[in-house]
């Protein structure tokens, strides 16, 4: 039989320890993979509304050919990183153009919803006469 000690035996504390310390470093894992994951889905949708906005500024392009440009790109790049995407095209006055692209990263933490937007605004392409 082995001797106490003094103030006590610590049988057990390791235990005790790793059940408080395991799922707080488990949520700050998690934690971090989730601000990755929304850095990933903004780019990806900073990417999609200058997309939008460089083809609906061009010469001679239609009304929501902008709008289209950028959810083909979203389709094509974020189908499973972005839930409840929305895109909107807008003329705004003086000849200027506005694509607003926006959603939300995909959680791995169920109270965790991160809003992704991007709004790019330049001036519509048109042949001006001299003069």
């Amino acid at each position: 039989m082995l001797p106490r000690a003094a103030g006590g035996s610590e049988r057990g504390s390791s235990v005790v320890e790793a059940v408080i310390i395991l799922p707080v470093a488990m949520v700050v894992i998690l934690l971090a993979v989730q601000a990755a994951l929304w850095a990933h889905c903004a780019t990806i949708v900073q990417e999609a509304a200058g997309a939008g906005d460089q083809v609906a500024r061009a010469y001679g392009s239609s009304v929501g050919s902008g709008e289209a440009a950028a959810r083909s790109l979203l389709d094509a790049s974020a189908s499973g990183l972005l839930s409840d995407p929305q895109v909107s095209e807008e003329t705004l006055p003086a000849g200027m153009i506005e694509v607003r692209v926006s959603g939300y990263a995909e959680s791995l933490l169920p109270w965790l919803h991160l809003r992704v937007s991007a709004v790019r605004i330049g001036p519509e392409q048109r042949f001006r006469q001299s003069g």
